[in-house]
């Protein structure tokens, strides 16, 4: 990266053209009522999470100490790979951050799914994390992470809670998820990196189509971009803030009816089969997620079907 002396320079420089009120402002006001307690932030050496570590640096500097860069090695693309930890490992010396790292193990893959990638990557952090009693985890996704996310889930036939994910703040156990960035383009974010004479990793492997997302991200992307214009992403962006707040509004509700309803086990459907459908989707969700229980698509509709019929006035 840049000379090693040069990166806190060009930190607080990119600070002052990428001001804090340009991050998301409920990602915002939740880290400022975090000051003083540890972060951890997610590093893979790409634009995205190279600018929130930076800028976690430069925006507040009686933080620096409470800072740790994570890196998971994914170790899928031999020397390239290493070449992203040594290139982390390089930034947070020069910024003064502790940065802890892993390599997977030898029998992870190309034909790894994406799905396994990410839970590897996060339970990596999450462990990291538990010994420095941190309980914050900075994140890099952005606008256009939102977008291909949402065309993936939208295909898949989800329901709220999969297409407004990711969300700006989201607690996962005693995790606290934060994505500044959310509603910012990737382009953006490049911009203001190379504005300052910055420099980051890029994945060869993001050019390939093994995956989903790559499909999406290189075929998809820019066509619609091309048809609907460069705005269609702030239009994605405004969509999913609207859909979180009517997913967050149905979720309340169908705490406050299930509130009248737990019994425990069994669970007492009556007070509940009178509300609309997704919020008894959700009331059922929730009641089912309180034991731990995950049930598959067609097995929750049949659940939920049978006690609209009454075959059951209770359920365990």
């Amino acid at each position: 990266m840049s000379n090693s002396l040069s990166v806190p320079n060009l930190a607080i420089r990119l600070a002052d053209i990428f001001p804090r009120q340009r991050w998301h402002p409920r990602a915002l006001a939740f880290l400022e009522s975090q000051l003083g307690a540890p972060w951890a932030i997610a590093c893979s050496g790409g634009a995205d999470s190279l600018l929130v570590c930076l800028l976690s640096w430069a925006y507040w500097p009686e933080q620096r100490n409470r800072l740790t860069v994570l890196h998971y090695n994914h170790a899928l693309r031999a020397e390239a790979s290493d070449a992203d930890a040594n290139f982390v490992a390089q930034m947070a010396e020069a910024l003064g951050i502790p940065c802890i790292q892993q390599r997977a193990a030898a029998n992870v893959t190309n034909h790894s799914s994406e799905a396994s990638l990410r839970d590897a990557r996060y339970s990596f952090l999450e462990s990291a994390m538990h010994p420095r009693g941190a309980h914050t985890l900075l994140l890099g996704h952005q606008a256009d992470d939102v977008a291909e996310t949402f065309l993936m889930r939208l295909a898949r036939g989800s329901g709220l809670g999969g297409l407004v994910a990711p969300r700006p703040l989201t607690q996962i156990g005693q995790i606290w998820r934060v994505r500044p960035l959310i509603d910012i383009s990737k382009k953006d974010i490049q911009t203001a990196l190379e504005s300052v004479g910055l420099v980051w990793r890029e994945d060869a492997s993001n050019a390939g189509g093994s995956y989903l997302r790559n499909r999406v991200r290189n075929a998809v992307m820019p066509v619609l971009e091309a048809v609907l214009g460069a705005d269609w992403l702030a239009g994605v962006q405004a969509s999913r803030e609207l859909l979180e707040e009517d997913a967050t509004a149905l979720d309340a509700w169908a705490a406050t009816v299930l509130s009248h309803a737990r019994t425990g086990q069994p669970l007492d459907w009556r007070p509940i089969a009178h509300a609309p459908l997704a919020v008894q989707r959700r009331a059922l969700y929730r009641w089912l997620a309180g034991f731990k229980l995950v049930l598959e698509k067609a097995s929750f509709e049949a659940v939920l079907k049978n006690l609209n019929q009454g075959q059951a006035g209770s359920w365990n």
